[in-house]
């Protein structure tokens, strides 16, 4: 349960031996390859570099998946596997010209014809309105008097068209959505028809020639238009054949072209910001350490003429650049990481708080939603959403451990769809035993904070900050000073004996809060450490702030026993209202439909409750004690464009 290490990479070689480089990192799909810009600061040596910002296979690229989209196929999967052949980009250049040129006129007369269609098929449904009116419609049609328009907007435009017709003589009625535009029926007045037009083309509206097309149908406007629909379709159907007729007769020569492009293509997205100077490449990028000895080995095996820098991530560290993070963590674990990253990936250096945040988002719901019948709901739940890919897999898996856990703390409470008769419990009942509960939320409450607050002392230890470390509210001093208030509040709760006298308690919380108070001073004086300028004021706040933080972090705990006891109240309401209807004329039906429409409700809305609750406790009660976040993520360049 780590950060992985990174190393920065430099690679310096002949332009052939980098492309082979190249193919073999995005195979690997383990480097993330980053702009010269970056990786170079000495601007002298940056000023004799030349660089590239667009890759040159990108056009032909599309001019060759046009013409599996002419024929309305897939396009080809390109294997990792299969020997790429290094060509001239001229040649490829010339080839994909000569395979495409026909399809380019066959496609761009295919997308003619699709917008003409989209067009008659907005005209059909206009007359089809027109129509309708009997011959008031036909003649309003023709009425110098009324204009009509129709033609299409963008939604967000019509929108606004709307909005500023609602005081003038215009009327907008829709009559067809495709994709992002709205075909709308625009009528107005003849008086008014300049500012009609102004309005219209302040919302770009795109017109269509109704009246023209429509004049030359004769009288069975409908029908005539349905017929260019259908002459549309056949020659568009005929053009696909035409080149799926094409595809099919030299397919083997244009998937090895298509092969060989898109691998280039690949291999330029990874060298984009590439330096050359002369036939020299340069390509840098960020690598995890464990994986340099294998580039090492491909490099002597492949590319012997290529030279490779490495640079540490101490070294990047102290020159202050960003370095990215990827964690590695068990299955369970890395679950979770999605809702630590949720709230912020941690910085490169920080600790990963994954595994605490795995097992104790698992206990928080379990504890708060605590059912053996509701459990294995949402475990059923998270596996029909999986399957119907309504949500990510990681996340799934973090419902059904939600799921799972909410199913042993139902065990724990001896509770089966709120129905505490039929299992016997092994600890408590939340209803019976509500001073436990509470004594438990809070005990666990007190556990988390400490964790947190150690987690910080160790992350202060490993940045060498000993001053914070030791006297900060948050430090060593902060967490003796918690310990202590938290037996005193002990005391107090259960009216027991202090096991130490109340007066050196006392004298310990004191000099507790003048260090904590003094920690910057004592930082400076004592560990001759340097610290940015505060006003005293604003410190004296984030001290008192830090020590109230305390008693509310704790407090905010209680809400597990909270959560526990609304879970059964809304489970006991449930089964009332089903036993209310019980005597009633099909009573027994009723009551079913009430328990299984009052448990679905109780698992899908208190169960997202919980659920934000949890999150609650992890980002503001956990995370605010040591955790910063702020980490750019690892995303390394593979052989697949997703």
């Amino acid at each position: 349960m780590s950060i992985v290490k990174m190393s920065g990479l430099t690679f310096v070689g002949p332009r052939k031996e980098i492309e082979i480089l190249a193919t073999r990192l995005l195979v690997r799909g383990d480097f993330q390859p980053l702009s010269i810009d970056y990786s170079l600061d000495d601007l002298s040596i940056r000023s004799r570099i030349k660089t590239f910002r667009a890759n040159p296979y990108d056009p032909i690229l599309e001019d060759l998946e046009s013409i599996w989209r002419t024929a309305g196929e897939e396009l080809p999967v390109p294997s990792v596997s299969k020997d790429l052949k290094f060509r001239p980009f001229e040649e490829l250049s010339a080839r994909v010209s000569r395979a495409s040129k026909r399809l380019r006129i066959w496609e761009k007369r295919a997308r003619q014809l699709a917008r003409e269609e989209e067009e008659l098929e907005a005209a059909v449904l206009f007359a089809e309105v027109i129509l309708s009116l009997g011959d008031k419609g036909r003649q309003a049609l023709n009425s110098r008097i009324v204009k009509f328009f129709l033609g299409r907007f963008t939604r967000e435009n019509f929108g606004r068209l709307e909005d500023s017709v609602k005081e003038v003589p215009m009327m907008v009625i829709p009559v067809r959505q495709s994709g992002e535009d709205v075909w709308a029926v625009v009528i107005t007045v003849s008086g008014y028809l300049e500012g009609a037009l102004k309005l219209l083309e302040s919302v770009y509206f795109r017109e269509f020639p109704i009246a023209e097309t429509l004049k030359g149908l004769g009288p069975d406007w409908v029908g005539g238009l349905r017929r260019r629909i259908e002459n549309h379709k056949r020659a568009r159907s005929r053009l696909e054949e035409a080149a799926r007729n094409y595809l099919n007769r030299s397919r083997e020569q244009l998937e090895d072209l298509y092969y060989q492009v898109y691998g280039m293509q690949r291999i330029y997205a990874m060298c984009m910001a590439r330096g050359q100077i002369g036939e020299m490449f340069i390509l840098s990028g960020w690598l995890p350490s464990e994986e340099i000895e294998g580039v090492k080995k491909i490099m002597a095996e492949e590319t012997p003429g290529t030279m490779i820098i490495v640079e540490s991530s101490m070294e990047t560290a102290r020159e202050g650049r960003k370095i990215p993070v990827r964690l590695k963590n068990i299955p369970f674990v890395r679950n979770f990481q999605d809702i630590v990253a949720l709230y912020s990936l941690p910085s490169y250096g920080e600790s990963d708080p994954s595994l605490l945040v795995a097992l104790s988002f698992c206990f928080f719901f379990g504890f708060m939603f605590g059912d053996v019948g509701h459990g294995i709901m949402l475990i059923a739940g998270a596996m029909i959403l999986e399957k119907k890919n309504l949500v990510q897999r990681a996340f799934a898996s973090v419902i059904k451990l939600s799921g799972l856990s909410a199913s042993i703390f139902g065990f724990l409470y001896g509770s089966i769809f709120g129905n505490e008769h039929i299992l016997h419990r092994v600890w408590i009942s939340p209803m019976e035993d509500m001073g436990e509960l509470i004594q438990t939320s809070l005990a666990a409450g007190i556990v988390f904070i400490s964790i947190g607050m150690i987690m910080n002392i160790f992350l202060r230890y490993r940045k060498r900050e000993y001053g914070k470390l030791l006297f900060d509210g948050q430090g060593l001093a902060g967490l003796v000073f918690y310990w202590i208030a938290v037996v005193f509040a002990w005391s107090a709760l259960s009216n027991r004996k202090l096991p130490v006298p109340s007066g050196i308690l006392l004298s310990t919380l004191l000099i507790l809060f003048i260090v904590i108070l003094l920690a910057e001073v004592l930082s400076v004086r004592l560990l001759h450490e340097q610290h940015g300028k505060t006003s005293n004021v604003v410190h004296v706040f984030e001290v008192f702030h830090t020590l109230l933080s305390f008693l509310s972090n704790t407090a905010s705990f209680v809400r597990l026993a909270a959560f526990a006891l609304n879970h059964v109240g809304l489970c006991l309401a449930v089964m009332m209202l089903g036993q209310m209807v019980e005597g009633l004329p099909g009573g027994g039906v009723i009551k079913w439909i009430i328990l299984i429409v009052g448990h679905l409700v109780i698992v899908a809305l208190e169960g997202l409750i919980v659920f934000i609750q949890t999150l609650r406790l992890e980002y503001y009660e956990f995370f605010s004690k040591f955790y910063s976040g702020g980490g750019k993520a690892f995303v390394p360049m593979k052989w697949g464009k997703k």
